[in-house]
C-alpha cells in the first residue's frame, strides 16, 4: 500500500509541471490517499519506438515505464496515464 501511495503522490508533483502529454489530475487527496484523472480511452495498438519517442523532448524524457497500461487517448490526443518513477 506504501508503493500507491508514494506512486501518487509523484504523480501529483509530475502533474504540476503542466505538461500536455500527461493526463491531469482533476483530484487528489494529501499523502496520496486518491488521485482522480481525466478518463482515457485504452490504446488498441502498442509500438514500443514509438512511445518512447513521445516521452522524448530534448533532454527532458518524461517518467513513464513504457507499456500499453501506462498511456491512452483523452480526446483523441495520446497521453501518459500511469507516470512517476
Amino acid at each position: 500500500m506504501l508503493y500507491g501511495l508514494i506512486a501518487n503522490m509523484q504523480e501529483t508533483e509530475f502533474n504540476e509541471l503542466k505538461d500536455n502529454r500527461l493526463a491531469k489530475i482533476l483530484f487528489s487527496l494529501p499523502l496520496g490517499f486518491l488521485v482522480i484523472m481525466e478518463r482515457a480511452e485504452q490504446l488498441n495498438s502498442f509500438n514500443e519506438k514509438e512511445l518512447n519517442d513521445f516521452c522524448i523532448d530534448g533532454d527532458f524524457h518524461l517518467p513513464v515505464e513504457i507499456k500499453k497500461d501506462s498511456f491512452g487517448y483523452i480526446n483523441n490526443k495520446l497521453v501518459a496515464i500511469d507516470y512517476g518513477n
